[in-house]
């Protein structure tokens, strides 16, 4: 058991790695926005370049952990990453930071696959849930260490700050490389047979309760920074909100596992999709009132992230158990769980930026909650037994 719980702790501190480096862009947006002259939409782009790498490479890399095993992906995963940062460090233009930010999502496509597939692996009976939300919690704790990376760099040099982060995969990967690779099982994992469990209703409720957090965050890290900068707000400030966020996301992260295993992901489910909803919907401008305050959103984006990020536990146990039952290896249930984060985050990027060039931040944000709102409904009377079974 103590192996086990130390290997976990090592592979949730590989995901903290991918999730600081993702996230250190937010408080770093208004800078490159200064810097480089972006609009609503030019923000929007390179931040969903992350995304989209992710997008790209979801499926090949679930491939390529059922081919060759979760520790080599893990450790392709780790250098790709070290790579990526390197990248972001050296970067001179929009172009550049956007490529450095398309290689991490690659990167983090392979070490989510990988290191989830091995977590599962080595899970104890009737606890994969838990599991997989204890993962996810630490690597959400990653959201953490961004923010200050972010700060850090406004304000002793984004340069500086990311050359020395390169180092942080490194050791990481050498810490893995020292581990036993878990037993394989070999899996059916074709095209046919992934298409074949697409049709589980499981996964497909799965890929929907990771696309509407997903394009819930993609708006909320586009946006709220920018509108706390408007208002006077300092990288700091704007990289305590976050921080804030990161960590009530990582408390209810296991909470949701827990729920999960206990009630069946449904229930988890639509509970934080309705939540979720008030809190996207309170973000907007105030009824009649003009746009809420700067501490307003700093209250409401912690707790309206929390419950968007309770909904990757329900959702990633549904796709894997749903992959797993029509014979697909799970780590391509991690792929498709890939997959959709990075659709729902790139569309949470480009169309909230495109939307809020448009008509306003208070639409793009309206929209999202009426999303989250009605799926909130479906999701409820979608409780069938097949679900229930979970």
């Amino acid at each position: 058991m103590t192996r086990v719980r130390g290997l976990l702790i090592l592979l949730s501190a590989a995901m903290v790695v991918d999730t600081a480096g993702y996230s250190a862009i937010t408080p770093l947006l208004p800078h490159f926005v200064d810097t480089y002259g972006l609009g609503r939409v030019g923000a929007g782009l390179l931040a969903a370049a992350y995304p989209l790498g992710t997008v790209g490479l979801a499926l090949p890399a679930a491939w390529l952990v059922a081919r060759v095993g979760p520790k080599r992906v893990t450790l392709l995963s780790l250098t790709l990453l070290g790579a990526a940062s390197l990248g972001f460090a050296l970067a001179t233009t929009a172009p550049l930071l956007a490529l450095a930010r398309l290689a991490q999502g690659c990167g983090a496509a392979g070490l989510w696959s990988a290191a989830l597939a091995w977590a599962i692996a080595i899970a104890p009976a009737g606890r994969r849930a838990e599991v997989i939300g204890t993962v996810t919690g630490a690597a959400i704790v990653g959201a953490v260490g961004g923010p200050v990376l972010g700060v850090l760099g406004d304000l002793i040099g984004i340069r500086t700050v990311f050359l020395v982060f390169v180092a942080v995969p490194a050791v990481l990967g050498a810490l893995v490389a020292r581990r036993p690779a878990p037993p394989t099982v070999a899996r059916a994992s074709g095209l046919r047979d992934l298409v074949r469990a697409a049709h589980d209703g499981r996964v497909r409720l799965g890929v929907w309760l990771m696309v509407v957090p997903s394009i819930g965050f993609g708006v909320i890290a586009l946006l709220v920074p920018l509108r706390l900068d408007a208002r006077g707000w300092t990288a700091a400030g704007i990289g305590a909100v976050f921080l804030v966020a990161a960590v009530t996301e990582a408390l209810a992260s296991p909470v949701a596992g827990r729920a999960a295993d206990r009630y069946g992901p449904h229930v988890p489910g639509w509970v934080a999709l309705a939540a979720s909803g008030i809190g996207l919907a309170l973000l907007a401008p105030r009824w009649g009132g003009g746009p809420a305050s700067a501490w307003t959103i700093a209250v409401l984006v912690p707790l309206t992230g929390a419950v968007l990020g309770s909904l990757w536990t329900p959702a990633m146990t549904l796709l894997t158990h749903g992959a797993e039952d029509g014979g697909v290896d799970p780590a391509f249930g991690f792929g498709m769980a890939n997959l959709s984060w990075g659709v729902g985050t790139g569309i949470g990027n480009l169309a909230g930026g495109g939307v809020a060039e448009i008509a306003g931040d208070w639409a793009a944000f309206a929209l999202v909650a009426a999303v989250a709102a009605g799926s909130a409904v479906a999701v409820r009377r979608m409780a069938t037994p097949r679900v229930r079974e979970l």
